[in-house]
């Protein structure tokens, strides 16, 4: 069963990747194009030939691009015919660009179109394909077999164009090295070793080298199976099919046995462990039964109390999901499985079965799962759970892979909803509390809109509004954790901004924290109720008056505010003109107490605001409108907006 790969140099990894696996299930999350189904590739491709019909694309052909699995064999595993069992074995691809094109291309450089066509047409890379026997004895056997290819060719192509297979030694101590840390300096070394070793070592017989290297491999490869995402066995995607007729009902029926492939083959079959299967089956798939009849499979389902037989296709996509995954985790012999989208067909509840009952109790074997779905993830899931990143920094694209920190991480972040949002979120804005994210998920929803209300200078662009939609907003609970969340989340390769209440005094050099200059959300609650229309100050009494009756002291303290407000612009313009000593005295006792009364209203307000929790308490529609009167009126928030838009430009340099 596998139990890490160590990669660098294929597809958008630019830098080197190490994942280890735990026996049983181990899961592989992200968002699309994130690199989830190159892991899962580049381990088969470090089987034979025989697994792949192309190779994958090397990122930079002027490095070395490897991918290196340390399989350890678990116990009950098919013998080989050798004196000593293996115990691990290692296998590698390396690919290398062809010296002997570079020189050749050298020499053709008076001539472009010959130069052009060496690049083209011929043979520019080296592919190694190496493999690690490692006997109960600790002996070690080592076949390396060296292709001339192209980048990007197929496998059938390769083997046409073998340049030489041998059987050479490798240290102990450089391959504990490549098992055990897998850096790039080690495998470096390690492939030194092997290309050095093939290049002087004579070989005494090729064909029997080749033999027991392709010996070794389909020892190896008895263990393994892929689970690829497009399973649909239906013929019909849609109502207009031309096979939506009577007359191709029987051979639609035919057409989905044919192409269920897990079901045609391992229904009945002898390697499948049917005690477990039955258990597995009762978990997830009961009371659907499967069964061959005639050279077809037949489902029943025995919760309707009769044992009406229907075709294949006639079976729920999940229940089909179900039984696949059932017969392939009770199989003797596959112990290490990749299984992309298990719970592609699935509802919530049966994923959480599926997990539970059937995905935590697996052993012997490494299960690896690429799933798209939150629910499948718990805390124990998300301690076996890989994060696979996209990052973008200008035209040129970058994937990652990283490991979810452990336990001593996990322990701040109490609420498993949270995290599952934090694991599948590209891009996080972390706002301090629930009335933050009520407003900031209003604003993003205008602007996204185009809201034809929001003033024209404040509308953004396409391409803004794509940047909005891939930022999440959640609560950090409290500035006191929006650091640590940040530290949590750079560990994920996550990309995260940080918006805080001016009252946050610790800054970040990172450039990824907006602070509000003036109090907090509910201030901007405040620059609508200074700038804004009528319509727009209508819209905040409704929300202040919340629970407040006609007759409550306070309940016409927004209009008595806009009242003073205006007397106080008044009083300001008075004062810009010549005017008695006396009477300038008098306005500005006047304008200092109005001023004062105004200071002690937005207090006041503000307050009960926070303390009444009034955000959450308002209807959809009055969120909205104080969200685009705060668009509109509010320069704080323009800034905000402002800064998220240049970190996206940022991103792109």
């Amino acid at each position: 069963m596998i139990r890490s790969i160590a990669m660098h140099n294929f597809v958008h990894f630019h830098h080197e990747q190490r994942l280890v696996f735990e026996e049983g299930t181990n899961f592989i999350i992200g968002g699309n194009s994130t690199g989830k189904t190159a892991v899962l590739e580049l381990i088969r491709r470090c089987y034979s030939n025989n697994m792949n019909t192309s190779t994958t694309s090397v990122l930079n052909e002027e490095e070395l691009a490897y991918a290196i699995c340390h399989f350890t064999i678990p116990e009950h595993y098919p013998l080989i015919d050798l004196s000593e069992q293996p115990k691990e074995i290692v296998t590698c691809i390396f690919i290398k660009k062809n010296t002997k094109t570079e020189i050749e291309a050298d020499l053709n450089k008076v001539s472009n179109t010959k130069s052009s066509q060496i690049k083209n047409n011929g043979n520019d890379c080296d592919y190694y394909k190496v493999i690690c026997s490692i006997s109960t004895d600790d002996s070690i056997m080592t076949f390396v077999k060296k292709f001339e290819g192209q980048y990007g060719c197929t496998t059938k192509y390769l083997e046409q164009h073998i340049i030489d297979c041998k059987q050479i030694k490798t240290g102990k101590s450089v391959l504990e090295k490549v098992k055990s840390y897998g850096t790039r300096d080690n495998i470096a070394e390690f492939f030194k070793i092997i290309a050095n070793n093939l290049e002087f070592i004579k070989s005494t017989d090729t064909l029997k080298e080749i033999s027991a290297m392709n010996a070794l491999y389909e020892f190896l490869e008895k263990g393994y199976v892929g689970i690829l995402p497009m399973r649909s066995i239906g013929p019909l995607q849609w109502t207009n099919s031309e096979l939506n007729t009577h007359d191709h009902r029987k051979k639609n029926y035919r057409e989905a046995y044919e192409r269920a492939e897990i079901l045609k083959h391992l229904l009945d079959n002898d390697k499948v462990n049917k005690e477990k299967e039955e258990k597995f089956h009762r978990h997830i798939v009961h009371p659907y039964q499967f069964s061959k009849s005639d050279g077809n499979i037949l489902v029943t389902n025995r919760e309707r109390g009769t044992e009406v037989l229907k075709p294949l296709l006639k079976t729920p996509e999940g229940v089909l999901e179900a039984k696949q995954l059932t017969l392939i985790l009770a199989h003797k012999e596959y112990s290490t499985i990749t299984y992309e989208e298990p719970d592609r067909g699935m509802h919530p509840h049966m994923i959480k079965k599926m997990r539970d009952l059937i995905l935590k109790h697996v052993s012997g074997k490494t299960v690896l799962i690429i799933s798209h779905n939150p629910t499948i993830i718990d805390n124990w899931a998300m301690s076996r759970t890989f994060i696979c990143s996209k990052h973008v920094f200008g035209d040129e694209i970058s994937h990652s892979v990283c490991k979810v920190p452990g336990e001593s991480v996990l322990n701040r972040f109490s609420r498993i909803d949270e995290m599952r949002s934090l694991l599948f979120s590209s891009r996080i804005l972390f706002v301090e509390g629930i009335t933050d994210k009520i407003i900031m998920d209003a604003i993003f929803c205008l602007l996204i809109n185009g809201d034809k209300d929001i003033r024209h200078e404040k509308q953004i662009t396409t391409e803004q509004k794509h940047f909005l939609l891939s930022i999440d907003i959640r609560e950090m609970s409290g500035k006191d954790e929006g650091y640590k969340k940040e530290e949590f989340c750079e560990k994920l390769g996550k990309e995260i901004f940080l918006l805080f209440d001016s009252d946050q005094k610790k800054k970040s050099e990172k450039g990824n924290v907006y602070i509000w200059q003036k109090g907090a959300i509910e201030q901007r609650f405040l620059d609508v109720i200074d700038n804004a229309d009528e319509a727009s100050v209508c819209a905040c009494n409704t929300i202040f008056r919340k629970d407040l009756k006609k007759k409550a002291h306070n309940y016409n303290t927004i209009d008595k505010y806009i009242i003073r407000l205006t007397e106080i612009k008044k009083l300001k313009e008075e004062l810009t003109k010549k005017l008695s000593k006396k009477y300038q005295s008098k306005n500005k006792k006047e304008l200092i107490s109005l001023e004062e009364q105004n200071f002690d209203a937005k207090v006041k307000i503000e307050r009960r605001i926070k303390e009444k929790q009034l955000f959450q308490k308002a209807e959809p529609e009055e969120i909205v409108n104080i969200a685009r009167t705060m668009i509109n009126y509010s320069s704080e928030v323009e800034k905000f907006i402002r800064f998220l838009m240049e970190k996206n430009l940022e991103s792109k340099l």
